[in-house]
């Protein structure tokens, strides 16, 4: 399925108002996103950011990462395994914009640098009349010769679809031109229901108040979209519906779907199994689950579902964080078969359920650490599956490459740490699992790196852990108070949002930009993400959302009780819902941190739910539940306390933070970041402030974009963290 995760990560709740929100008289003009007015203001605040990008430091980061990321020979992560061979998206020298390219396994392992380029993003620029890069792509099985291709503008959200064919005489994948599937710039859900036949949803044909499709419907080909039939529609004041493809291989025809209707949050939902939905009468089954499991993946046979609360069904009890399997042979007049597929223990959280021809895998984290398991299915009247560990490193990362397919039993696992780089094994069932390549690093180094876990405790007595990523040639162990304080210079990250774990995964950007030039690095999994499953974020939103925040303060305070650092040698990162995070440490404890890098931040809690694109999308109506809704009580009861634009002190003295944000961001408003740096520049508070023209969320949207802004970030910290 084509999904929208990348911005459906952050679809929450629409509450009925109460209050209007205020206009902001000050910068109200500042939420015209390609405003005149805003435009100008932007340019001016803009100049505040000539003394990083003029800066020597500024000059060598740019010039190691430049020949990083223009290398054609640098590993590349493998996106999928189609027809038995290595698909992925590709970005370097050769293809600034990235490509849609393939290589042959064996091609792969020896980790060859020759790829065969389908899809060149330069090229489908020149052709579209526009800057555009590769999304994502989504090819029809089994044989993969059509694929649906998703472009971004600039970095945008927003995607235009074109479908491509592969041409035996170009070896690439070409344009359709005998009526091809085709749709302008919008939020497209959409995957292959058979060769001339798609299921689609699309902001096009009507959306929800929140800006998502607010049906799914049949688009034949040679069929005007507008006459796409409808199977499924949900009403505007809910947030969206999206359709998942299960796959039968035997007989294609009988492929079906699991439609997810998500109704007034990102965690409430109502499922609905789809058959037979090319025909005249399609059958759709409402599924009796709780209405805060999430679908995680299907086949002929089985459907598994995450648990976000306890449940009870048919007299049995399923704890909070469980993965339960449903039998996908259902009709509508028929008791759902529940089968317990994994209970969390003390620390423990499941994270997929990977499915291929013969096997099942369950990806599970254990104290953050990563763990696989293969999955057996119950036999007769067994209510729990059986699972057994396979055999993979511990004490790292594992990340699962290549999306389930049902036609073959093959997939990659990477192995990595902070401070070890990724090793590739490709998995061929349970005990066959072939070590295949260790990736390529830049940061020659980084033998002397080691990572430890560390425990800090939270105002509130909860124990937060985080990784400390250090020169082990300079401290001998860290869970040790230091003699002295070594006042290392110390970026701490944290994201705390949306249930999301923050993984301890090896980069050459940040040996390169920042370990190798002295500096230690932590990665703290505060309240709100996903590092111990469901309770655990659920204790970082909402009226929650202040211990988000106390526990990064406690990372912070026990990194300098150790010894490790001090205030004017410790920084603080963080973007989008992180950038929030910083954004809200740069007002409660300007003390605590000499540096703060807000990226692409949500600031203003007051305003962020009326907000609008200029393609008119209130984008922040889709986070209340989240952060609080403004138009009822919750400013007043906890929203106000923490919201950073209100809270911007004259009297306060600030350090210099660097606030980053795109013109093209259409997911968190560029207006957050104008607004802040705007109203510090009006209280006489010194800044940097960047704001590209392009990159849009992800500030990625070209090789020279993304090498600007990591350049821009090591540089920021190196200015005020190594030299204080």
């Amino acid at each position: 399925m084509k999904n929208m995760l990348c911005s459906f990560l952050i679809l929450l709740s629409i509450s009925p108002a109460f209050a209007q929100v205020p206009e902001d008289s000050s910068f109200g003009y500042l939420e015209q996103q390609t405003g005149k007015r805003a435009r100008h203001t932007v340019k001016d605040l803009n100049k505040s950011s000539k003394g990083i990008f003029e800066s020597s430091v500024y000059q060598k980061i740019y010039a190691d990462l430049d020949v990083l990321y223009r290398d054609s020979s640098f590993t590349i992560d493998p996106s999928a395994i189609m027809g038995g061979k290595i698909f992925v998206l590709n970005q370097n020298e050769d293809h600034p914009r990235g490509a849609l390219q393939w290589q042959s396994l064996n091609d792969y392992k020896n980790n060859s640098s020759q790829w065969n380029t389908l899809v060149d993003a330069v090229e489908a620029s020149r052709r579209e009349g526009m800057n555009v890069g590769i999304s994502s792509f989504e090819c029809l099985a089994p044989t993969f010769l059509r694929c649906l291709v998703f472009f971004s503008e600039e970095g945008e959200d927003a995607e235009i679809l074109r479908e491509y064919a592969y041409s035996s005489q170009t070896k690439t994948y070409v344009p359709i031109t005998d009526d091809p599937f085709v749709l302008e710039k919008g939020f497209h859900i959409i995957d292959w229901a058979d060769e001339n036949t798609l299921v689609i949803g699309t902001d096009l044909l009507g959306k929800t108040d929140a800006g998502y499709p607010s049906s799914v419907r049949i688009w034949r080909r040679g069929e005007d979209i507008e006459n796409a039939a409808v199977i499924h529609s949900i009403p505007t004041n809910t947030l969206a519906v999206f359709a998942n493809k299960v796959q039968n291989v035997e007989d294609p025809s009988q492929d079906f779907f699991v439609f997810a209707h998500y109704t007034t949050d990102r965690d409430h939902h109502e499922h609905y199994l789809a058959r037979n939905i090319l025909s005249e009468d399609p059958q759709i089954i409402a599924l009796d689950l709780t209405d805060d499991a999430d679908y995680l993946s299907g086949n002929k046979n089985h459907l598994f579902f995450l648990l976000k609360k306890d449940w009870s069904y048919q007299n049995v009890d399923y704890a909070q964080g469980s993965i339960v399997s449903l039998s996908s042979n259902l009709s509508s007049d028929s008791t759902m078969d529940v089968r317990l597929v994994f209970s969390p223990g003390r620390g423990q959280i499941a994270e997929s359920v990977r499915i291929t021809k013969d096997y099942y895998y369950l990806d599970v984290v254990d104290n953050a650490q990563s763990q696989l398991w293969q999955l057996l299915p119950p036999v007769g009247e067994e209510s729990t599956w059986r699972r057994s560990k396979v055999a993979l490193p511990a004490n790292g990362t594992l990340t699962l490459w290549g999306s389930s397919q049902p036609d073959h039993n093959q997939f990659f696992v990477s192995y990595d740490t902070c401070s070890q780089p990724k090793t590739y094994y490709l998995v061929n069932g349970p005990s066959s699992i072939e070590k295949i390549k260790v990736a390529k690093t830049y940061f020659d180094q980084y033998p002397n790196y080691e990572t430890k876990q560390l425990f800090a405790t939270s105002k509130d007595g909860t124990q937060v852990p985080y990784f400390f990523v250090y020169d082990k040639t300079k401290i001998s162990d860290p869970n040790q108070v230091q003699k002295e304080n070594q006042k290392l210079p110390t970026i701490v990250e944290a994201y705390g949002g949306f249930g999301i774990t923050s993984y301890c995964n090896f980069s050459n950007t940040r040996g390169m930009a920042w370990l190798g030039r002295g500096g230690a690095y932590v990665i703290a999994n505060i309240r709100g993400g996903g590092i111990y499953g469901p309770q655990w974020y659920l204790d970082g939103v909402g009226p929650n959302k202040q211990n988000s925040y106390d526990d990064l303060y406690a990372v912070a305070e026990d990194l300098i009780q150790r010894g490790l650092t001090d205030s004017s040698h410790l920084g603080v990162y963080g973007r989008s819902n992180g950038g929030l995070m910083t954004g809200v440490a740069f007002t409660q404890r300007p003390d605590l941190f000499n540096a703060f890098y807000i990226g692409y931040p949500l600031l203003d809690l007051q305003r962020y739910t009326v907000m609008k694109s200029d393609d008119g999308v209130a984008e922040g109506k889709t986070w209340i539940e989240q952060y609080g809704d403004p138009e009822t009580n919750d400013w007043e009861n906890y929203m106000k306390a923490y919201s950073p634009y209100q809270n911007l002190s004259a009297e306060k003295k600030y350090p210099k933070p660097f606030i980053v944000t795109s013109t093209r961001d259409d997911r968190v408003h560029p207006a957050h970041a104008r607004k802040f740096a705007a109203k510090m520049q009006q209280q006489g508070h010194d800044f940097y402030f960047y704001e590209s023209p392009t990159g849009g969320h992800g500030g990625a949207d070209s090789l020279e974009t993304l090498v600007e802004n990591w350049t821009l970030v090591y540089s920021y910290f190196s200015l005020r963290l190594m030299n204080p």
